[in-house]
């Protein structure tokens, strides 16, 4: 019996990592139902600056396993259930390791 790899454990340990240290969220993809997922999400601040000026705004980033969604749209709706407010993707890109979405949402109003 050859020996596991760190590549054949990886979707196990992700998932794994994801449900115990995850937040849980609300991602629903376009018309279908929404799904219940773990995710990270960073609620930090984020600095931007346009011309010389800074402001600060507060756009969240949630990173998804792509085996949980395949695919993200500027159509798909996220609920944070610790903010109780819903979001949209605005830009979304791979995470380092090519496992993950890195979504950088914004509020809906």
């Amino acid at each position: 019996m050859a020996l596991p790899t760190l590549e054949s454990l990886t979707d196990t340990l992700d998932a794994q990592t994801v449900g115990l240290l995850g937040d849980p969220i609300s991602y629903k993809v376009g018309d279908t139902a929404a799904v219940s997922i773990n995710a990270f999400v960073d609620h930090t601040d984020k600095t931007e600056a346009f011309a010389g000026n800074q402001i600060t705004a507060q756009d969240i980033v949630v990173d998804v396993r792509k085996i949980d969604i395949p695919t993200v749209s500027t159509t798909d709706v996220v609920t944070l259930p610790r903010t109780g407010l819903t979001y949209s993707p605005k830009d979304w890109l791979n995470s380092p390791c090519g496992r993950f979405w890195k979504i950088l949402l914004k509020l809906v109003r």
